[in-house]
């Protein structure tokens, strides 16, 4: 009876499982309805162990996972249920949302880790994690590039490496994956994964003996590690040479064989012959998984990664490979731990289990178990344990705590080249600006202990590009290429040596900014500006170096370019700070209805601080609504209590108009003119004259004015320089119709020697310059001859007082339009120098409007003094004869552009004589006008080909 009792408890169990099976299913979906998302995850679990089969099992533990974010986690059970049942609608879904949500979360990480290298470059876990992300994407190529940089910065662990071989694997760069792996292998001669990778990657590249030699060494260390045992199968059977004679009992024998062979077998057989077969290996991998040869599976997996990865077969496949051969690694941690326990003080085990918690990345229980031992024997002065300790801490990035346990082992000890490479690699990764002599000091020591060593060498070059020595970086790379021209680093320092280059130049392009900074500092917005265009001709900036560049354009008037430049900003990000900026700028460009639309949007907002308030105020008050301006002035007056604030909106107050009786006051003075203006004339005879002045006007009656005008400015030879300064009074009638009088008189101070020269002049017109058909002026002029004679000879005064010349100067001009379109004009200037001298100049011209806008013809020109002087150009015999024309390019309210010229030749000198001349004027509001002018010439005086320029800027704002 009891033989049948075991059979039939079994029967009883396995009849009862779908119905244990489903209890947890139950369960977890009424945890998961409750919110209790993680024992959900257990009940699941629980349930898919039971129903490994069974899709809706991921399904739902994958929508746990998706609700706790673990993103990953989810899309691999999403991918799983998948698999399953590949036409299920919601399982696809599921699968799609999650991935996608991952793959941004993915995408922000990376974007998260890139801007902390921006602020910190010299952090190693941030180009890790880099690749890692991209990894997880299937963006094998970036994830290698990624991982490259790391490597460049930071010696790898094992389990990093072998992660790293992985991403090689599948862009099919097997041969830098060799190089590596040889690298590594000679490091971690015991590390029996490191050398079982490196026998694939030989065996890959045909280089079978190698791959041999790689195996057989893996199963020395590891007797009976299958995937080891299965690499070997692979390179002997590569390397059999058949020798039967009778090919068909040969073949008759292998027939039998395969009739007799097991599915593993098969499977290895059939991949021997097209190691391509992807399905045949996924078999492979299923049934090694039954046969709990985990080893063997997780490299048919990295094999099968070649060709598979990213697929959602493959990634699940991966995943429980990976699982169970973590597992292992667990348990073997769990053996050692035991051992530990038993023999606490056995340094044996206390390394073999620190680097079995190190490949698995368990550093806080590696150095755990070496803090342990190191409190139990704090008199042990062992370097070998403590350079564990060190490079256990370097793995997880605790280089300060790795610097405490190198620094006294290599004093101890100065032969200790190992503990001093490490020591000078972690000054490197930290860039200790105050160690970086040391580190060079100690790779030179291991370089001289092991010139063919390329470590040493990639570590010394990684330090002279930190330090900008990149002729000396190039030189090491360049060794390194003869040792060993292979060598993947060497990619990755020419890489950084050629960033280094870059950032070097752009760290000095955005040092050049603090000119163009200190320029907006002091006011020279255009200058500030050419600076900035400099920049962005070399570089595309950034969000900080874009705001300023706007602010910049805003501050030089050049609106419309930084409402290009806000608008940018805003596209690229909302910040309503920059926003109202632009809205501001609108209305210094004196779009006031535009700037009032953007700010009350703002307003409405909740996005107007005190200035912006105050500007829409302004806003109102321009666009002539003077009450609702007045209401945003109080409104702002009752709120605010900082004086200097109040200040400003009082003020503003006083600028809007006033009613009732105030009015009355308003009339006085009729109006007023601030008439600014600066004069610049230079030639080829090194002289120039500057001049600047600020004049006003105010209306007192209706036919009579008053004005007053300061100046300052310089007469500059090619051997001294005389600085001025004056002021003037003037008076204008206006007795009737076209008729205008005036006259002023005013002093001309010149400083070293304090000289005062009077100035004097008067004048009387009848008609309008350019509205009459007529138009006469007969002027008066005294004042300082260098000023009136433009002469170099006449900058310094002449004899012991160092005395000036004055000059007296009278002059009549006028013109006379004809009805057939003829325009006559004349201009005669008489000179009387107070040397004794006299001239005149007389100009004659006939010209014809052969467009409304463009008037040509012909003129005469004569100058003729009384006696030729060596001071400045007064001709006895001196004349002309030119086409001229003058041309409105463009007129109205606002806009006025004009230029012309002339063409003649000097008979006396046989010279042609050239002129041109443009005019600009603008009136953005009828109130205020700007004009421009500007004049080349090329003639004849004391030397052929004199040659002149001439720029003179003036405003009119009246108000």
């Amino acid at each position: 009876m009891k033989k049948y009792l075991f059979p039939f408890l079994l029967f009883v169990v396995l009849l009862q499982l779908p119905v244990f099976a489903q209890d947890y299913k139950a369960m977890g979906t009424k945890l998961m309805g409750e919110g209790k998302f993680g024992e959900a995850i257990d009940a699941f679990s629980k349930f898919i162990t039971l129903n490994a089969q069974n899709p809706e099992g991921y399904n739902l533990r994958g929508q746990c996972f998706e609700k706790r974010n673990q993103l990953m986690e989810a899309v691999y059970d999403f991918r799983f249920a998948v698999r399953l049942q590949p036409s299920n609608k919601g399982y696809n879904d599921n699968l799609n949302r999650a991935q996608n949500k991952w793959y941004d979360e993915l995408k922000n990480r990376i974007k998260g880790f890139q801007r902390e290298i921006a602020i910190n470059p010299n952090k190693p876990k941030n180009y890790l994690e880099i690749g890692i992300c991209y990894r997880h994407l299937g963006e094998w190529i970036k994830a290698e590039e990624w991982y490259d940089k790391y490597l460049a910065m930071e010696e790898a662990s094992p389990d990093e490496v072998i992660r790293y071989t992985e991403i090689l694997a599948q862009n099919k760069h097997l041969e830098k994956g060799e190089i590596i792996l040889k690298r590594y292998v000679d490091k971690y001669p015991n590390d029996h994964r490191l050398w079982s990778r490196y026998g694939y990657f030989s065996y890959w590249l045909g280089k079978n003996q190698q791959a041999k030699f790689a195996f057989e060494t893996t199963l020395k260390l590891r007797p009976f590690f299958r995937e080891a045992m299965e690499g070997l199968d692979l390179v002997i059977g590569k390397e059999f040479i058949y020798t039967f004679g009778d090919t068909t009992q040969y073949k008759e024998s292998q027939k039998q064989q395969i009739e007799q062979e097991f599915a593993i077998d098969k499977y290895y057989r059939i991949l021997k012959a097209n190691p391509k077969d992807v399905n045949t290996r996924y078999l492979l991998i299923e049934e090694l998984l039954k046969a709990e040869r985990y080893e063997e599976a997780l490299q048919q997996v990295q094999i099968l990664g070649t060709y598979e990865s990213g697929e959602p077969k493959y990634e699940a496949i991966y995943e429980k490979v990976k699982t169970a051969r973590e597992a292992f690694y667990l348990k073997k941690i769990d053996e050692y731990k035991i051992l530990n326990e038993k023999s606490p003080d056995d340094k044996k085990v206390i390394k073999e289990l620190v680097r079995l918690y190190s490949n698995m990345n368990m550093y806080d229980e590696a150095l755990a178990v070496l803090d342990a031992y190191f409190e139990r024997h704090p008199e042990d002065d062992d370097c070998d344990l403590k350079f564990d300790y060190a490079q256990v801490s370097s793995n997880d990035q605790s280089y300060y705590t790795a610097i405490e346990y190198l620094d006294p082992c290599i004093e101890k000890n100065p032969g200790n080249l190992e503990a001093k490479m490490l020591r000078a690699l972690i000054a490197v990764w930290l860039d200790e600006e105050g160690n970086l002599a040391m580190a060079e000091e100690y790779l030179n020591e291991n370089i001289k202990a092991k010139p063919n060593s390329v470590i040493p060498l990639i570590g010394l070059a990684s330090l002279k590009i930190k330090i900008k020595q990149f002729d000396e970086a190039r030189n090491l790379i360049e060794e390194i290429k003869k040792i060993d021209p292979n060598v993947p680093e060497i990619q990755v320092l020419s890489s950084n040596l050629e960033t280094g280059i870059l950032r070097a130049k752009e760290e000095e392009l955005f040092a050049s900014l603090e000119v163009g900074r200190e320029k907006f500092r002091e006011g020279d917005c255009t200058g500030a500006i050419e600076v900035y265009d400099t920049f962005y001709g070399q570089h595309e900036g950034n969000r900080t170096i874009n705001k300023e560049y706007a602010d910049i354009l805003g501050c030089a008037k050049e609106y419309d370019r930084a409402i290009e430049q806000y608008d940018k900003l805003l596209a690229e990000g909302y910040d309503p700070l920059i926003d109202l900026d632009r809205a501001k700028t609108f209305f210094y460009k004196e779009d006031y209805q535009t700037a009032l639309t953007e700010l009350n949007r703002l307003y409405a907002e909740n996005n107007v601080d005190f200035s912006g308030a105050l500007f829409r105020g302004d806003c109102y008050a321009q666009i002539g609504e003077y009450d609702m301006a007045e209401e945003i002035y109080d409104s702002l007056l009752e709120a605010e209590t900082d004086s200097v604030k109040i200040q400003f909106i009082v003020q503003r107050q006083g600028w809007l108009p006033k009613t009732g009786i105030d009015a009355i006051f308003e009339n006085f003075p009729l109006y007023s003119l601030v008439n600014p203006s600066a004069s610049y004339f230079a030639d080829n005879l090194d002289f120039s004259y500057v001049n600047y002045s600020i004049g006003v006007e105010f209306g007192v009656l209706d036919f009579l004015s008053v004005g007053a005008t300061g100046f300052k400015g310089d007469l500059k030879s090619a051997y001294t320089t005389q600085l001025f300064n004056g002021s003037k009074f003037s008076v204008f009638l206006r007795p009737y119709g076209p008729v205008t009088v005036g006259g002023s008189y005013g002093t001309m101070s010149f400083i070293s020697p304090a000289v005062d020269q009077p100035m004097y002049d008067a004048f009387i017109r009848i008609g309008d310059l350019d509205t009459s058909m007529y138009y006469v002026q007969g002027s008066y002029f005294k004042q300082d001859a260098a000023t009136i004679l433009y002469s170099p000879n006449l900058v310094a005064g002449f004899g012991a007082n160092q005395r000036r010349f004055t000059t007296d100067l009278y002059k009549l001009e006028g013109f006379y339009k004809t009805n057939t379109k003829f325009r006559i004009s004349a201009n005669y200037t008489f000179l009387v120098i107070e040397d004794g001298n006299k001239g005149a100049n007389l100009e004659l011209r006939l010209g014809r409007y052969f467009l409304p806008e463009l008037l040509a013809g012909y003129e005469y020109y004569t100058s003729v003094f009384a006696r030729k002087s060596n001071l400045y150009f007064s001709p006895t015999d001196y004349s002309s004869h030119s086409v001229f024309a003058d041309w409105t390019f463009f007129k109205d309210e606002s806009f006025d552009f004009r230029t012309g010229g002339r063409f003649g030749i000097i008979s006396q000198n046989n010279y042609w004589l050239r002129e041109v001349y443009a005019l600009f004027s603008y009136a953005p509001v009828k109130t205020l006008r700007l004009q421009l002018r500007g004049q080349l010439g090329n003639t004849v005086k004391d030397i052929t080909g004199y040659s002149s320029r001439a720029l003179n800027f003036t405003m009119f704002w009246t108000f």
